[in-house]
């Protein structure tokens, strides 16, 4: 018996959950409950759990449906968000969620949950009162009513094309400027302390010629390279969008300073030319593209390694003593030499991709040199032909690519 009444008390429960009245808000919430009766100003109804006598206000509510199917319309408002698709079909239901890659939402009669990708969607319809979350580009809460949401793709990352980054011929003018140091400075300097007693008013001013300066090169030339198609990246932002790869030739005319302060002549400086030599180098280049496709300028970080032969070189020992008086034969202090260079260089190259092909470089390069003298000079006390220099430079280029 006890059975029966149970059977019976909880039949009578799910059935009236089952077949409970439905109220749908504008705000989106459903209460399930019983209907007691609608005035002009409220909806009168009964909780099924508590049997509570409750009213909601009538310009609340969107429409009754009740138990028996059918509905009571009492709002034109339209309480679902409208999804449109590309290909022309619009979903109405209610949007949960709005991220980056898809729309999160459920119909208005279904708790269910469903997920759209975004790429498909061009534009999305709020209904009023909607607190649909927004989390594309930033978490934000959109609660306007009638608020419409264009979906805003992403750019399809593509290839840049055209440009620095499809060139294949580079022609520069380069200059650089640094100082030199090693066996030749060693060797100047040696000759220097050996002579310098013989500078006019050395002997009244001895300590005044103690200031021995630094040896300066410069260097002007052009260059020329070639580079095979780029290897290219898809980006759709500023990064890195390709690499090149090729050779670089150049052919440069090199001077190395020599200068010696005399304090003794109200700060005079006592200079002259050490080395005059001309290069011919060639080698690998490697060179980063970086920019955005289709960007008015691409950065290129570069760097490079080269092997020359120095020919027509003149060396002209301790010239900054000779320009203070110092008399000496021409056979003792010059030679004519040839030699070999090698150079590792790295830069940033600055690249027009409209209007005119033009680049500029900033660059800087470290050169080891070994040169052969013809005649040793009788200054340095040596009969040692054989002399290395190293040189560090800084400079820039200007040229043109196609």
């Amino acid at each position: 018996m006890k059975f029966i009444l149970s059977s019976v008390f909880f039949t009578f429960i799910f059935s009236s959950a089952l077949f409970a009245d439905e109220i749908f808000l504008k705000d989106g919430n459903v209460i399930k409950c019983e209907i007691i009766q609608i005035t002009d100003d409220s909806v009168e109804y009964r909780e099924i759990d508590s049997k509570r006598f409750l009213t909601v206000e009538r310009n609340l509510v969107h429409k009754i449906n009740y138990d028996d199917g059918s509905v009571k319309q009492l709002s034109q408002q339209s309480l679902s968000d409208k999804i449109y698709l590309k290909d022309g079909q619009v979903i109405e239901g209610r949007i949960l969620k709005i991220t980056s890659d898809v729309i999160i939402y459920n119909n208005l009669e279904s708790d269910e949950k469903k997920a759209l990708m975004r790429e498909n969607v061009s534009k999305i319809e709020l209904a009023p009162g909607s607190q649909t979350t927004v989390a594309a580009k930033q978490q934000e809460t959109v609660s306007d009513s009638d608020e419409i949401i264009q979906i805003e793709q992403e750019p399809e990352p593509v290839f840049q094309t055209g440009g620095y980054i499809d060139s294949v011929f580079q022609i520069s003018a380069v200059a650089y400027a640094g100082f030199m140091w090693g066996e030749l400075e060693t060797k100047e300097k040696s000759a220097y302390r050996r002579y310098k007693d013989q500078i006019v008013n050395y002997a009244v001013y001895p300590a005044d010629y103690e200031v021995y300066r630094d040896h300066y090169s410069f260097q002007a030339g052009f260059s020329l390279s070639f580079m095979l198609p780029a290897e290219k990246y898809k980006r759709n932002s500023f990064g890195f969008i390709g690499i090149k790869y090729g050779f670089m030739g150049s052919y440069v005319y090199t001077e190395v300073e020599q200068e010696i302060e005399d304090v003794a002549l109200s700060d005079d400086v006592l200079s002259g030319t050490l080395l005059r030599y001309r290069t011919i180098n060639l080698g690998p280049l490697v060179e980063l593209i970086l920019g955005r496709p289709g960007a008015l300028m691409s950065i290129v970080p570069r760097i490079y390694l080269s092997g020359g032969y120095i020919h027509q070189g003149t060396l002209y020992a301790v010239p900054a003593l000779r320009d203070s008086g110092f008399s000496i034969n021409k056979e003792d202090y010059r030679t004519e030499f040839t030699g070999f260079s090698g150079t590792l260089g790295a830069g940033i190259r600055f690249a027009f991709n409209r209007g005119v092909p033009i680049y500029f470089d900033l660059n800087m390069q470290y050169t080891y040199s070994q040169i052969k003298l013809d005649n040793s000079p009788g200054v340095y006390d040596s009969s040692d032909k054989n002399i290395s220099f190293n040189d560090m430079m800084f400079g820039t280029a200007i040229g043109i690519y196609y």
